[in-house]
């Protein structure tokens, strides 16, 4: 490989597994790729702010993933007694950026969220195990984490939930549905 990238290549290579041969040949990829793996090893969110509240509509994308957590009494404290809590998260093809508090008269702040739960009153809630480990896009609206059944900073009332393909920086879809 001629030019500046050999050297680039030898030093992602010896980050990655202490220089074995096979780091280099998956590092090399990654760096020369210009067919999106370099993209998704770079990817950054490039569309607007999402705001929380009532007029906080929004339609997010990624990965819907069932999960388990600690709920009451303590929420992890003492696991033995505490219940577990399962929730649906979709992890989003992009950590975007929401400002939360909007709905609580709170100062508002901006978060990134790379996982947004799915609220439990939502209307898509009793067909999510159909869409369980595929990628999906969710509409609905978001709302701030305010009480003990929220597990992310950013929750969506999903409206609908359809089999989608990845989306660019702008939220706009670019595959086909996987």
């Amino acid at each position: 490989m001629p030019g500046p990238y050999r050297s680039t290549i030898r030093n992602d290579a010896r980050k990655c597994l202490n220089g074995k041969f096979v780091a280099l040949v998956l590092c090399a990829l990654i760096s020369v790729s210009d067919s999106g793996v370099a993209l998704a090893k770079n990817a950054r969110w490039c569309g607007q702010v999402f705001h929380t509240g009532p007029s906080g509509y929004a339609a997010i994308s990624g990965k819907l993933i069932k999960r388990s957590d600690f709920g009451p009494p303590n929420f992890g404290e003492h696991p033995e007694t505490d219940q577990k809590v399962v929730i649906w998260v979709v992890h989003l093809d992009f950590p975007i950026p929401v400002e939360v508090n909007r709905e609580l008269k709170m100062a508002p702040k901006v978060v990134h969220v790379s996982d947004i739960q799915i609220g439990f009153s939502s209307k898509v809630d009793p067909i999510l195990p159909k869409y369980r480990n595929r990628h999906v896009r969710v509409e609905g609206r978001f709302w701030t984490q305010v009480n003990w059944q929220d597990y992310t900073p950013v929750v969506i009332a999903g409206d609908t939930i359809r089999v989608a393909g990845k989306t660019d920086c702008h939220g706009k879809e670019v595959g086909a549905p996987i």
